[in-house]
């Protein structure tokens, strides 16, 4: 994760999607475990026909620092739902139900505090530093990848799995995060290890309201009044759309932008985007998204930026001194 590159128009490269205390005592280890909210229901992602009623949910205050990252512990039932085999490592209530929600909020929580607890001790646990700070600028998940929990009621749709084993590696991740130094390959096996902790279940043709509500290899399209339609992926040269507010990352051309198939969308304004490759090592750049390896750094006079195999997350980024200024 990054902070704001303060001297560029490039985006947090590792926004963290979580909301939760960060530990302010330097050293603090994070134990992280996710247990079964209802051990005798899983899902096997694609294969849930059924659309949610419990949508809008909002958020409780308490579980995270964005109220509509998270679920709100009242949410309805979704009676079209239908539980399926998907194997002992993930889980769901695909109800909607509070005690799923709670446990996708529970891993956005850990990931921004894991993440801020890192940059804090990579900067001498300066006294100033602001935590209220790293958290909201970290809420949409390491990469960027879970900008899409952050929609209105998404969290708490019912429409989402939970891989346990997979959610704990990717706190596990995050906490041996190489800093300040962290080359390209570091950065993907980041990635690699957060991407699927959080994926959807809805089916080609069934309703969505982002991208991470469609199974793998989906995206949520033709967005009208928050209601889309899952749809495959945009090819290259196809138009493409951003369905999230933020145009972080989340994107049309590949599952949840996270670029895994070699594609970004060039332009943000949902008319004149295309679906084209990332681009290499080198290459000019604004977003980290544009990069092949992720990482878009500003060149030393910070008049532009390239994609680069390797980054200084303290000094490139600003970091200390972005989160230990008013």
């Amino acid at each position: 994760m990054r902070a704001l590159k303060t001297r560029t128009a490039t985006l947090a490269v590792l926004g963290l999607v979580s909301a939760a205390a960060v530990f302010a005592a330097a050293g603090c280890e994070l134990s992280v475990t996710y247990e079964d909210p209802n051990p005798d229901s899983s899902i096997d992602a694609g294969t849930d026909t059924g659309t949610d009623s419990a949508g809008d949910s909002t958020t409780d205050a308490d579980a995270t620092a964005d109220a509509d990252a998270t679920a709100d512990a009242d949410a309805t039932t979704d009676a079209d739902a239908s539980p399926v085999d998907a194997g002992q490592d993930a889980f769901v209530n695909p109800d909607g139900s509070a005690a799923n929600a709670a446990a996708i909020a529970q891993f956005q929580a850990d990931q921004v505090a894991t993440f801020c607890s890192a940059l804090q001790n990579a900067c001498g646990n300066p006294v100033a530093w602001q935590v209220g700070k790293c958290k909201t600028i970290y809420l949409t998940g390491f990469a960027n990848l879970y900008e899409d929990l952050l929609a209105p009621g998404v969290t708490a749709g019912g429409r989402l799995q939970l891989n346990a084993a997979k959610a704990a590696g990717c706190i596990d991740a995050i906490r041996a995060i190489p800093l300040p130094v962290r080359t390209a390959a570091e950065h993907a096996a980041i990635v690699n290890a957060c991407k699927d902790a959080v994926v959807g279940l809805q089916p080609i043709g069934g309703a969505c309201r982002t991208n991470i509500e469609c199974a793998p290899n989906g995206a949520c399209k033709n967005i009208v009044n928050g209601t889309g339609t899952c749809a495959p992926l945009d090819a290259a040269g196809d138009r493409c759309e951003y369905p999230t507010a933020t145009k972080r990352r989340s994107n049309t051309c590949s599952y949840h932008g996270i670029g895994d198939n070699g594609r970004f969308c060039d332009n943000t304004d949902n008319v004149s985007g295309k679906c084209v490759d990332l681009f290499p090592v080198g290459a000019e750049c604004v977003f980290d998204t544009q990069c092949a390896t992720n990482l878009c750094g500003p060149d030393p006079d910070f008049a532009a930026a390239h994609c680069v195999d390797s980054y200084n997350e303290l000094t490139s980024n600003g970091t200390c001194d972005y989160f230990t200024m008013p």
